[in-house]
């Protein structure tokens, strides 16, 4: 009996042990998890958090907006040989436990590589940035006697929009962030799916409740990398 009851608790602590081993080795992704500073040279590097390069090897020149958590960055470089890495090609970088996404140069106005920072990390994670758009617009000439255009003509002008993306945490394909790229993200969990449904597009506040919805599915799905 008692060699019995050592086993089974000489295997408990071993599962025990096991157990914890494995819940230490996994690091849930949450919005406040601060990341390994360094530089992401692909998807796999974020993923993993572990940085392919790190920054006491470079010098640097960029600069953070704290208010849009919009980075510029005009060179990162080799100290010893100044060779510049070419941002082009790097996925992004964490700086001070922040990731930041490089934005592609035909999505936003800089003319420096700039990269966003990731305001909500998670299962789905989202970022922002402004840009500019050229749009379209009609405009007329009236005559004062009768009221009546006697003239019209198309113009483009120049305007600022706000731009909004989410990407899945394991794939990294970047959408923009609205009802229709939404709703497939959070099929697994039906009743968020139904408060999704109800959202009135006119409401004023939509976009903030869209917002509160991506939140509330990133608590309740929870994801983890290897540390």
């Amino acid at each position: 009996m008692s060699r019995i009851f050592y086993s089974v608790l000489t295997l408990g602590i071993w599962l025990l042990g096991t157990v914890l081993l494995v819940a230490q080795d996994r690091v849930e992704v949450t919005p406040t998890f601060r990341f390994k500073d360094g530089i992401y040279l692909n998807l796999e590097d974020f993923q993993s958090n572990t940085p392919g390069l790190a920054w006491d090897q470079f010098e640097k020149a960029l600069v953070i907006n704290p208010e849009t958590l919009l980075s510029q960055v005009d060179y990162i470089r080799y100290k010893n040989s100044k060779e510049r890495l070419d941002l082009s090609k790097i996925w992004g970088f964490s700086v001070d436990g922040l990731p930041f996404v490089r934005i592609p140069k035909d999505s936003i106005y800089k003319t420096l590589e700039s990269f966003a920072g990731l305001r909500l990390a998670g299962k789905i994670c989202y970022y922002s940035f402004e840009s500019r758009e050229e749009r379209s617009y009609e405009i007329a000439a009236y005559n004062p006697l009768n009221g009546q255009p006697f003239r019209q003509a198309t113009v483009s002008r120049s305007v600022n929009v706000f731009k909004e993306k989410i990407f899945l945490f394991e794939d990294g394909n970047a959408l923009n962030f609205n009802r229709k790229h939404l709703e497939p993200f959070i099929k697994d969990d039906p009743e968020l799916l139904g408060v999704l449904a109800d959202l009135d597009v006119s409401d004023p506040e939509y976009q903030e409740k869209l917002f509160r919805l991506l939140m509330a599915y990133n608590r309740r799905h929870s994801i983890y990398f290897r540390q």
